[in-house]
This record gives structure tokens, C-alpha cells and sequence, in this order.
């Protein structure tokens, strides 16, 4: 590929490629005169695995976004707004983790590539020669996990990096250098990065927010030192609980702060040797979201160690770790500060996803001025959808459902941007929905599909979440989905220009699930692989009647892109392929005496198990026993809703969204919307969904999860009866079953913004929607259905 964007004569530079790269962060500082200002200052970067770019002393951005080396992506960034006449300088922090992540894979190779080409004649190309460049050892390298899925703890030591190399025109230092590191060069197009492409999705959405509050304060004794055997990485957070937290004394009141626009302000009264001073600060139940803590220090004295602890919840604002890190997902959320003698200002570089933050302030002889801004990073989504109504309840439910989306938007969809910050696809396909009732973007989805089929496995199959480690999670399941979503990627936008590019790999996927057939033609259990299915106890052994259902939804999906697409002659093959499987389906996992699927045939090929939500609920997606239907209802799906159903599996918080769908096809809206009511209600305080409905074992679930937010759309589909008709939402159809006094929703679709207002019963009600042009809308009223397009329609 040619890279046309970056000049021929830019090179990758790093301080050594492949040598010392574990949690390495690395400087670069360019210095430049221009007599006069360019008409406009494009400038194009990019790192494995990531930067932070300042020009003239000011921040300006991050990136890239996660990808994969064969198919990097670089960023162009206006540098104009911060350019000036005379002397000029860009410094870039760059960081590598050094080994794989559950959202980055790595490539035994670190590297920044930069260049610009203005038309005021600067030319900038990233090079050994022109750009200082440097290991930067005032960060420890030797620091404990964040948690099993994310890097490592960053650990800054001011006393040996006093930033002046970011901030200072002339007259700046350097950390002190590496024995035996030198700069090295790379040829763009050398590996790993063998082709660059441009980021698809915008710049990360970064502005300054202040803290809500500070919660609580207090003082405690700091843990004496200890002699460790040299393998043993200290633990900022593990220490803390095993030698310190017991010492803890609140203070009867909170530390007094004053709030600003974008920081919050406060003073940490001296302590003294031995003793550590504790905030712990709100960032704001409804206006959280991941970013970076950026401190300015009113004075600094050089032994003072200032830790910051990330929790994702704490419902009574005091310090608390209801797991340890030794622990499951071994969760370890921290960072430390060393500070110096002249450096006042600090900014950490790991992005946390997290509501409340705990400052640990050791050993401060004099009263130490804290100024606190907290620096987002997530998707810059510009919300036009909505929804309310006269339930206050299940208006909160919408309200936090918005916000996880909004939480869990980076470069990416996030499982959660607490413990993983990873692209899990299961999750991915709900947050996509979420997002175009909210927004109306696909790019997230678009690029999603391409980063999954961006790291294939020699089974086939992808890879359940990528980037991520190269032996990490496979899901056959999730392969499924992701052939799901290259549906949903037409159905929402009309278009089928991806399919050609990703058919080899539904090819592939569709052919692992041939290969896995018992005798009886029904799909077995693969050993090899991890059978998620949802976090509820279906079986996942022998022969799952689940992974058959879903099997036969997600070829069922993929049949209709097909249909819309030039492959006719495979729609018609895959045709006859899912009538013949729903025939064997029926002969061999539904229970003719029960009236209901049963969820396993065991190895001797007896049927197992007492029926489930989900083996029913699939089976009337996709139209099985349809003469059993009522039996699959009223047994089961309809007690689930109503909470009476005491057998069998039960859909998570995730997976709820088939239960829900399931219930819009029935008819059973109200049922539906008590059901939401009931189970997402004891998530409200924490201001944001959990990945489970039950918060029961400790901080190893997620509270901020957003494969639970689909009330987001679900809610105005229950309300208003909307459902898309045809792909881009140029057909539709809304019912409304007046369940409510009033309520309201918008959502933002290709053609314009689709407005609807219902008031009343359906004895006595008025309505109005407001259907964009190029959208054809059946509304079905009482005694009346409309077709309407490009007008207002009042009754």
C-alpha cells in the first residue's frame, strides 16, 4: 500500500524496537521555526500502541485507534489552533504495553510514525535524526497488573521527569538515559506494520469535567518498608488493603473543595511522616466517564507519593475493595505519582473507566493545594434520540441505560471500561442497537466487524473479542453473532458493500459448524473451545439444544443479507440447509409430551434438562413447533416475565434482549415493560447497568456494562410498537398500545429524526409523529391505520 498521507521520508522511530518494551513509555520532542502561520496544519500520526500528542506545551489528542498491525491506523490532526510564529514544538509520549491485552496484540515491535507538509514550507517526518527521542525511565516498567485484562499499573516518578521537555520552550531536561538505548528507524511498510489505512471513526471525545465532590477524607498509617524477594512486583492496591486500610480513621466530615467549570480545588492538610491523608472523590453518577486525571500541585515536595485508586461504585462514598486482587479477574485499578521538587502538573496516561477515585497522599509536611480536572475519552456520540415517559422509573432505567453507552463507547465497544475495556462481540451487537436509537452511527459496528475478521484463528472461527491475545477467547457462539451483525450492518444502513469483503470469513464460520455435526446431523459441543451461550446454567456439554437454536437464528439473519445481495444462488443453498435443520430440531430436541424444547441430548442421545427461557424463546424467533407456541409461552416465558418461573435457565441481564424481543413479537409488551421495571430498578443508584442482574459477587461483576442498556431501544419499541420493515428504515410500523399516561421518543434514522407523542387511552387518546421523508410509516391507531411520509401526522 502507499502510505500518500505521511511524507516518503518519515520513518517509524522508537528508543530500541523490540528490546526492554514491557510497559515501556518513550519521548519524542521535534522544535521547528516558521516565519509565518500555514493556511492550514494537517498533521498525520500514529504509535504501537498508542501516543499523547502537545504541541507548543498545550494537549491536544490520543489515538490511535485499536487495530491491528497488518492494518494499522493513523490519525490527521489540525494542528493549527495551536501553532504560532517563531519557535515551535510538538513532544509525543508514546506507550507499548510489551505483551498482549484483551484489546491489543502484540507484535514484538514499538513505534511512532509522524509527518506534515505545509504549504507555509514546513515539513515534519519522523526520524532519528531531527526528533529527540528517549526511553523514559521516571516510569517503572516492573509494576503490577491493572487486572487480567487490561496493562499495567502506571507508575510516574516526577522526581526524575519534571515534564519540561512537554511544557517548556527552550531550557528543559530530560529523564535520566537507559544504559545502551539508542533510537532505531523504520521503513514505512516494514513489519509489523506492512499497511497503514486511516482511522474510521472520529477523534476521542477529551474535555476537562470536575469531580462532583468530594465524599469522605481521612488519615492512616503508611505500611513500614518491607524487604521483597527481587521477583515479587509490589501491589499499590494489594498493599493497601493488607497492611494499611485497616489504620484508616474518616474524618467526621468531608475535606472542604470548591468546584469549578472543569476542576475541582482543595487543599490536603499536612500529615507527616508515617501517615497517609485519604479522599475519596465523586466524578458524578450521571456524568462520569473513562478518561485521566490531570493534577496541578500548588507547591511539591519530593518525597510525597500520591496514589490514585479507581472503583466503579461506592455506594457510601468511603474506600472499599469488595474483592482483592489475588482474587478472579485479580483487579488491581491504581496508578502512582512521585513527586518532585519544581513539577507542578501531571497528567497519567491509562485511561480508567471509573465513578469514584481515591487519592492516597503520603507523608506531606506542609499543606499540599490539589487542583483535580478529570480528561474524558469515549466516542464523541452525538445523542438526538430520547425517550420519556409518565413512568418515573422506567425513565431512570432509560437514563442510565443511555449513560452506560455512553460509558462504553471508546475506539471501540467495550464490554465495560472498569476491569477489560474490551471489544467482546456478543455485547458489541446490543451496543450497536443501543447506539442507533440513540445517534443514528454505525461507525462503531462498521469497524468492529473488520477488527473481528481482522485476526482470524486456524479453526474458522474469530476470535470472541479483538484485538486481543493470540490464544485468547474463542466463542463459537460469538461467531455467530458477529454473522449476525454483518446483517444488522445492512438492515440499518442498506447497504451490502461488506459483505464481499468479510464472505470468505462467513464462509469459514458457516463451514467450522458443518464440521462439528454429530451423526444425528445436530451440533455438538466442541471441547476445545469456551461455549459461553449467557451467564445463566444451561448446559454446555454433549449437544446443546442452545447452540442448535442459535445456529439456525444466525443463518436465518445472514440468509436474509444474502437475499439483498448478489449471492442468490447461496441464499437458496442456505435456504433448504435451515429448513432441513429446523425439521431435525423439531424431531430431536423438542419434547412432544412437555409441548417445549428441552435444553441437552446427553451422549446415550436422551433428551435432559428442564426447559429453559432461552431454548423457547429462540425456538419462536426463528418460527419452530409454531403449534407449540402457546405452551412455550404461558409455561414459560410468560412466568419469566412476571418473576414466577421457578425452573430451569433464565436469561442474564445480557441476554434478556432475546427475551425481550421475543415478547415485542407476542404481544406481550405489557408483561415486558414490568419485567424491565422489576429487574433493572436495584441498578439505579450506582448510575449505570451491571452485567448481571444480581451484584452478588463482588467487584468480579461489572456495574457498568452495556450489553444491559437495551432498554434504550427496546422501551420505544414496547411503547410505541416501532419496528423497522425494511432495511434503512425506509419502511416501518408503529402501534402503540397506550400502556402509558404519556410518553415521547425520538431516534435519529438515515432519512431525518422520526418524532413520536402519545397522550391517553386507547379510548380516549392524541397522538402525533413526525415521519421523515424517504420513511413510508404504517401507524395503526384505534379503529385507524395511516400510511404517512415526509409529514406530521395528528389525532
Amino acid at each position: 500500500m502507499t502510505f500518500h498521507s505521511f511524507l516518503p521520508e518519515a520513518r517509524w522511530i522508537w528508543p530500541k524496537f523490540s528490546m526492554y518494551l514491557m510497559n515501556s513509555y518513550a519521548g519524542f520532542r521535534h522544535d521547528f521555526q516558521q516565519e509565518k502561520l500555514p493556511s492550514s496544519a494537517s498533521f498525520f500520526i500514529t504509535a504501537d500502541q498508542a501516543y499523547k500528542l502537545y504541541v507548543n506545551g498545550k494537549y491536544v489528542c490520543r489515538g490511535p485507534m485499536r487495530g491491528h498491525q497488518g492494518q494499522w491506523h493513523y490519525d490527521t490532526v489540525d494542528l493549527l489552533p495551536y501553532l504560532k510564529t517563531g519557535h515551535n514544538w510538538i513532544s509525543i509520549e508514546g506507550h507499548n504495553p510489551g505483551t498482549s491485552t484483551f484489546s491489543y496484540h502484540h507484535k514484538d515491535a514499538a513505534g511512532l510514525l509522524c509527518s506534515a507538509d505545509w504549504d507555509n514550507g514546513i515539513k515534519i517526518a519522523s526520524n532519528a535524526s531531527d526528533w529527540i527521542i528517549f526511553r523514559n525511565t521516571a516510569y517503572n516498567h516492573n509494576t503490577a497488573q491493572l487486572s487480567s485484562q487490561l496493562g499495567k499499573m502506571e507508575e510516574l516518578d516526577l522526581r526524575f521527569d519534571d515534564r519540561s521537555w512537554i511544557y517548556k520552550e527552550t531550557d528543559y531536561t530530560l529523564p535520566p538515559e537507559m544504559p545502551g538505548m539508542f533510537s532505531l528507524e523504520k521503513q514505512q511498510g516494514a513489519l509489523p506494520w506492512s499497511s497503514l489505512v486511516p482511522r474510521t471513526i472520529p477523534l476521542l471525545q477529551e474535555e476537562l469535567i470536575a469531580p462532583e465532590k468530594i465524599m469522605s477524607s481521612g488519615s492512616g498509617k503508611c505500611m513500614p518498608c518491607r524487604d521483597l524477594a527481587p521477583g515479587i512486583i509490589k501491589n499499590i492496591v494489594a498493599d493497601f488493603i493488607d497492611h494499611e486500610m485497616e489504620t484508616v480513621e474518616f474524618d467526621p466530615e468531608p475535606l472542604q473543595f470548591e468546584r469549578g467549570e472543569d476542576a475541582i480545588t482543595f487543599t490536603v492538610p499536612a500529615s507527616g511522616k508515617g501517615i497517609f491523608r485519604l479522599l475519596t472523590l465523586d466524578l458524578g453518577a450521571s456524568s462520569w466517564l473513562p478518561g485521566v486525571p490531570v493534577f496541578h500541585f500548588g507547591n511539591s515536595e519530593k518525597s510525597v507519593i500520591v496514589d490514585v485508586m479507581y472503583h466503579q461504585y461506592l455506594p457510601d462514598g468511603k474506600i472499599a475493595f469488595p474483592q482483592h486482587p489475588k482474587d478472579g479477574s485479580m483487579i488491581a485499578l491504581a496508578s502512582r505519582i512521585h513527586l518532585g521538587e519544581n513539577t507542578l502538573d501531571a497528567d497519567l496516561f491509562q485511561i480508567m473507566g471509573t465513578r469514584h477515585i481515591s487519592l492516597i497522599i503520603r507523608e506531606n509536611c506542609s499543606p499540599l493545594p490539589i487542583r483535580l480536572s478529570w480528561r474524558t475519552a469515549v466516542y464523541p456520540m452525538n445523542i438526538k434520540g430520547n425517550f420519556s415517559c409518565s413512568d418515573e422509573l422506567l425513565n431512570q432505567i432509560n437514563d442510565i441505560s443511555v449513560h452506560t453507552q455512553k460509558v462504553c463507547s471508546m475506539d471501540a465497544f467495550v464490554d465495560t471500561p472498569w476491569r477489560e475495556q474490551s471489544q467482546w462481540w456478543g455485547d458489541a451487537r446490543i451496543q450497536a442497537k443501543n447506539t442507533i436509537f440513540l445517534s443514528g452511527d454505525t461507525n462503531l459496528l462498521s469497524a468492529g466487524i473488520k477488527s473481528i475478521a481482522g485476526q482470524p484463528t486456524p479453526f474458522g472461527l474469530t476470535y470472541a473479542n479483538a484485538p486481543t491475545k493470540h490464544s485468547g477467547q474463542i466463542l463459537p457462539d460469538f461467531s455467530l453473532t458477529w454473522l449476525v451483525t454483518l446483517r444488522d450492518l445492512w438492515f440499518q444502513t442498506g447497504n451490502t458493500d461488506h459483505l464481499k469483503a468479510q464472505k470468505a470469513q462467513a464462509d469459514k464460520i458457516l463451514s467450522y459448524f458443518e464440521s462439528i455435526r454429530n451423526e444425528d446431523g445436530l451440533i455438538k459441543y466442541d471441547k476445545r473451545f469456551w461455549l459461553f451461550e449467557d451467564w445463566s446454567p444451561l448446559p454446555k456439554q454433549n449437544t446443546p439444544t442452545f447452540l442448535n437454536l442459535w445456529h439456525i437464528y444466525a443463518e436465518e439473519r445472514y440468509l436474509e443479507l444474502l437475499e439483498h445481495s448478489e449471492f442468490q444462488e447461496e441464499a437458496e443453498q442456505l435456504r433448504e440447509k435451515i429448513r432441513k435443520e429446523k425439521q431435525n430440531a423439531e424431531r430431536l430436541l423438542f419434547d412432544s409430551e412437555l409441548q417445549l424444547f428441552r435444553p441437552e441430548r446427553d451422549l446415550a442421545g436422551n433428551l435432559t434438562g428442564d426447559p429453559s427461557v432461552h431454548d423457547q424463546v429462540l425456538a419462536i424467533l426463528v418460527g419452530l413447533c409454531p403449534d407449540a407456541k402457546e405452551s412455550m409461552l404461558s409455561k414459560v416465558i410468560v412466568p419469566c416475565l412476571e418473576g414466577t418461573l421457578q425452573t430451569g435457565a433464565q436469561p442474564s441481564s445480557f441476554w434478556a434482549t432475546y427475551l425481550l424481543d421475543c415478547a415485542f413479537e407476542c404481544g406481550l409488551q405489557k408483561e415486558a415493560l414490568e419485567y424491565i421495571k422489576r429487574m433493572w430498578k436495584p441498578m439505579i443508584p450506582s448510575g449505570t447497568v451491571w452485567e448481571t442482574f444480581l451484584n452478588n459477587k463482588g467487584s468480579e461483576i461489572s456495574l457498568s456494562h452495556a450489553w444491559s442498556a437495551h432498554p434504550v431501544s427496546h422501551l420505544p419499541e414496547l411503547v410505541f410498537g416501532l419496528k423497522q420493515l425494511e432495511s434503512g428504515w425506509k419502511r416501518i410500523r408503529l402501534k402503540p398500545e397506550f400502556l402509558l399516561q404519556n410518553a415521547t421518543f425520538k431516534i435519529p434514522l438515515p432519512q431525518g429524526v422520526l418524532s413520536c407523542k402519545i397522550t391517553g387511552t386507547k379510548e380516549d387518546f392524541s397522538a402525533e409523529f413526525i415521519v421523515p421523508g424517504g420513511v413510508e410509516a404504517e401507524i395503526i391507531l384505534p379503529e385507524e391505520t395511516i400510511i404517512a411520509s415526509g409529514e406530521m401526522v395528528s389525532r
